[in-house]
């Protein structure tokens, strides 16, 4: 395998930007009414259907993008406004603090 730099999967992404969009495709899982919606560590059954929730095309690099590169974490449940979890035991969506 050949040296890479640090920001190797950044340059390829640039790279591959500039000569056409990179396409990632959203689909989603829908919940049966037996499924632990709180705990994304709980696997549902691979019968459950999926939906196509929309497309994200990156077609150029963000300018100034290291400081926002240094702070991103995986968390597999949203903290976004406007994106919420549902609290099972109330049944009500939460948002990002916790409030209905």
């Amino acid at each position: 395998m050949a040296a890479t730099g640090e920001n190797f999967l950044l340059d390829e992404l640039v790279e591959r930007a500039s000569s056409s969009p990179i396409v990632f495709r959203i689909p989603l899982q829908l919940a049966g009414s037996e499924d632990i919606v709180d705990d994304a560590t709980v696997h549902w059954p691979e019968d459950r259907p999926l939906a196509d929730f929309g497309r994200i095309a990156r077609t150029a690099p963000v300018s100034e993008s290291g400081p926002a590169q240094k702070q991103i974490i995986f968390d597999p449940i949203p903290r976004v406004d406007g994106i919420c979890s549902v609290d099972a035991g109330a049944g009500q969506p939460q948002n990002s603090e916790g409030n209905p």
